[in-house]
């Protein structure tokens, strides 16, 4: 299970990075203008959207554990050329953008096939096992902060009296 999910949280941080770093790496250090940067980010959001969509016509072609070892493959391999010419100064704004689009869209195939990989063994307890993953555990762990600030004497809208949190809160 924790397989898959690594490959998932590995292309969440590049998604993140990307998504945090981009605007400083292309308009302060690259030069490109405001207008330009935008339209950069909308390509690599289409790109996204694009592999996202193809991801369907090549689960009727190829394994989802397949499709996930070459979306790796992919999403990795560019990411290392990125980081070398990112460090070497190599080239101009293309060498920087053409890898880039190549990771953020092949997010678009590592991050539903690995969570689809992940679930699969699972269909009996998908909930549960969903709700194991690193990310559903923050959003239970919120949920439990949420509930716990409530009064335990304050009566719900079923006319029972809450004791303030739930009881996998506890887990």
């Amino acid at each position: 299970y924790l397989g898959y999910v690594l490959p998932n949280g590995l292309a969440m941080a590049a998604m993140f990075a990307y998504i945090a770093g981009s605007p400083f790496v292309f308009i302060e250090l690259l030069g490109l203008t405001p207008a330009h940067f935008g339209m950069l980010f909308g390509l690599n959001a289409a790109g996204l959207i694009l592999t996202a969509q193809l991801n369907t016509w090549l689960l009727r072609r190829l394994d989802g554990s397949q499709l996930l070892h070459w979306a790796n493959a992919l999403q990795a391999g560019t990411a290392l050329v990125l980081l070398a010419c990112g460090a070497t100064g190599v080239g101009g704004v293309w060498e920087i953008v053409l890898p880039l689009f190549v990771v953020v869209a092949s997010a678009g195939l590592v991050m539903p096939n690995a969570i689809a990989q992940a679930m699969e063994p699972h269909g009996a307890i998908a909930g549960s096992a969903s709700a194991a993953r690193p990310a559903g555990a923050d959003r239970q762990r919120g949920s439990c902060a949420r509930t716990r600030t409530r009064s335990p004497r304050k009566a719900s809208a079923s006319g029972r009296r809450s004791k303030g949190r739930p009881a996998w809160c506890a887990v």
